[in-house]
């Protein structure tokens, strides 16, 4: 039976998606360690920490592996006790404006692929290569620890390219790991490999090298799921050559490389190292001295003109839209939920799309945001018949609205439902000037409709509960929209929707609905299906949760084929030692009640 040890949690350090780490200390020898603590039923038979011990513990042997020292098992909680690390790569970087010497980006690159080589050759593909997880030692400060395998898994056996477990963008579903520095595979949904933990690190060398990278996890505007194709685009448009200009060309050949590995192939370590070595010493780089250099990179001076003070101009509308045009208009569904602007370098990827339907319109007000510069516009709906049964319309006629040309159809309506709502431009395709109001006549429609509200239409529940989610939800992101040339219904292949009497309300609310999904706040819309109990795995174990706010993100059982039992035999895995048990825990930390302490129930003897 492994010995048992008492931790005593000193300082919390940093948290993460299922826990949060601290600096503790093992009582009885005085060894400051790191412990994390995650929240987990005792229903829950595969647990994080249970597997990210056991797997750091076949991987070891290289030193960058951190050493486990203790895990324990308790009713609430379970913890892991490993080798303290310094600061970490990313925070390094930060210190000193984003990049790092290149002499410093090459040791890493050097240490970290024999490192990759390592795990690949236990099976195990990581997952989450970043520069979060890359630690300085404590006791050597040449040693770098690589942490964090908390979703490290043995690689799939799958060898096909094209089998996708699963479309991320379709399914609504999060890119495993981090998004930043994910493969465009990860992206793709496909069976990961290592070329994957490859490509990964090209991107945090040239992130460290460059100092930025073209993409952002969180871009402004856009959900979760949103955020991911976008970064996914960005990728794509990037090859490696291009990200590296300006600095030394291996770096970008590197990310070139791994992305052209097939799933099943063995990646050229050893001549990525060899292409590494020879840079070093190209550079001029002393093979005796391969101490880090965290000193900062010295910033460039802007070679950019300055411009010079000129007096601001009011801003006028890049699309010449005018109040009273009698246009189509269609929402764009995909740029609306991705958060994707006409001023975002992925804009002519979406702009083409056509998932939702062309309606009759007038243009109601233009004008251009001041805080992000994007042209905006109110519209109305047109309509064929009479008007609306509830809620205010105005019709098209002589004397009330007139138009130039004289209106050619009878019976039209301009209506707003159930409120007025303002779109970004994405675009204005075509002469749109064909039908317009009659000047005078436009600020009379403006006063009509300028002040519908919900108030005034009979609305069913559904509506008035999607209305509440939409005002509670409306800083989530702007609505797109297409403006076209107007086609009237008696033209060949009119796709104009002349029937409609709810304007776009329905498309806004799938737009909301899908950004719901994706952030994962709810949506009672009935465009929305509610999650069945007897099919949400959550459902399981959240009665063992309760009275635990502050622990929402529980663990779930991990699917068996991301755990050790399924690696392939034949893997030259080291001969494991017993892992200690954690016995008692001891919290000392600030912000907690230091009478509190874990008694453990002794489930983690088997370990």
């Amino acid at each position: 039976m492994s010995t048992t040890k008492t931790l005593k949690l000193i300082k919390e350090l940093g948290v993460g998606a299922y826990g949060v780490v601290f600096r503790g200390v093992e009582t009885t020898s005085g060894m400051n360690v790191a412990v994390k603590k995650s929240r987990v039923s005792l229903r829950v038979k595969r647990t994080l920490l249970d597997h990210e011990a056991k797997l750091i513990q076949s991987l070891s042997g290289h030193p960058a592996i951190p050493t486990i020292h203790a895990y324990g098992r308790f009713e609430h909680f379970e913890y892991l006790a490993m080798e303290l690390g310094g600061e970490s790569v990313k925070e390094l970087a930060r210190q000193n404006g984003g990049g790092l010497q290149l002499k410093t980006v090459i040791l890493l690159a050097l240490k970290m692929i024999p490192l990759l080589q390592h795990i690949h050759s236990r099976g195990i593909i990581h997952r989450d290569v970043k520069p979060d997880h890359m630690l300085l030692s404590l006791s050597d400060p040449s040693r770098i620890l690589f942490i964090d395998y908390g979703i490290a898994c043995p690689r799939s056996q799958e060898s096909s390219e094209s089998a996708q477990r699963y479309d991320p963008e379709a399914e609504r579903r999060r890119v495993i790991g981090t998004l930043k520095w994910a493969s465009l595979n990860t992206h793709y949904g496909l069976h990961l490999s290592w070329r994957d933990d490859l490509e990964s690190l090209a991107y945090v060398l040239l992130f460290l090298l460059r100092g930025n990278l073209p993409w952002v996890s969180s871009p402004e505007g856009s959900t979760i799921t949103g955020a991911a194709v976008r970064v996914r685009m960005a990728k794509m448009k990037w090859s490696g050559s291009q990200l590296a200009q300006g600095h030394p060309p291996e770096f970008g050949q590197f990310l070139d490389q791994t992305r052209a590995l097939a799933i099943d192939e063995t990646p050229p370590y050893e001549r990525y190292v060899e292409v590494f070595e020879n840079l070093y010493r190209r550079s001029g780089f002393s093979d005796t001295d391969k101490s880090f250099d965290w000193t900062p990179v010295p910033s460039e001076p802007s070679t950019l003109p300055q411009e010079e003070n000129k007096p601001e101009k009011e801003p006028e509308c890049k699309h010449r839209l005018v109040p009273g045009q009698i246009v189509a208009a269609q929402l764009l569904h995909r740029a609306s939920v991705l958060g994707i602007t006409p001023d975002d370098e992925l804009w002519d990827v979406v702009e083409s799309e056509t998932s939702t339907v062309l309606r009759p319109a007038v243009v109601l007000k233009t004008w251009t945001d001041e805080d992000d510069s994007l042209d905006r516009v109110t519209l109305a709906a047109l309509a064929l018949g009479k008007c609306l049964d509830s809620g205010p319309s105005v019709t098209i006629k002589p004397n009330c609205l007139a138009t130039v040309p004289p209106w050619p159809l009878d019976e039209t309506y301009c209506y707003v439902f159930p409120q007025q709502v303002s779109y970004v431009v994405g675009t204005v395709r075509g002469d749109t000037l064909g039908y317009r109001l009659h000047e005078e006549h436009v600020s009379l429609l403006q006063r009509e409709l300028s002040g519908v509200t919900a108030a005034k239409f009979k609305l069913d529940t559904p509506d008035r509960q999607a209305l509440e989610n939409l005002a509670e939800h409306d800083d989530e992101g702007p609505l797109l929209v297409r403006i076209e040339p107007l086609q009237l219904p008696n033209e060949a292949e009119s796709g104009v929707d002349w029937t409609g009497t709810r304007g776009w309300f329905d498309d806004i609310t799938s737009i909301y609905s899908a950004r719901a999904i994706d952030n994962g706040w709810p949506w009672v819309h009935a465009v929305s299906a509610s999650v069945d109990p007897e099919l949400d795995d959550r459902a399981e174990f959240s009665d063992s949760y309760r009275g635990m706010g502050e622990w929402d993100n529980r663990q779930q059982e991990r699917d068996e084929t991301l755990t050790l039992r399924t690696l392939p035999p034949g893997l030259p895995l080291r001969e494991q030692e017993p892992i200690p048990c954690i016995g008692e825990i001891i919290d000392e930390c600030e912000d907690d009640n230091s009478d509190e302490s874990d008694e453990s129930d002794g489930s983690c003897t088997d370990i």
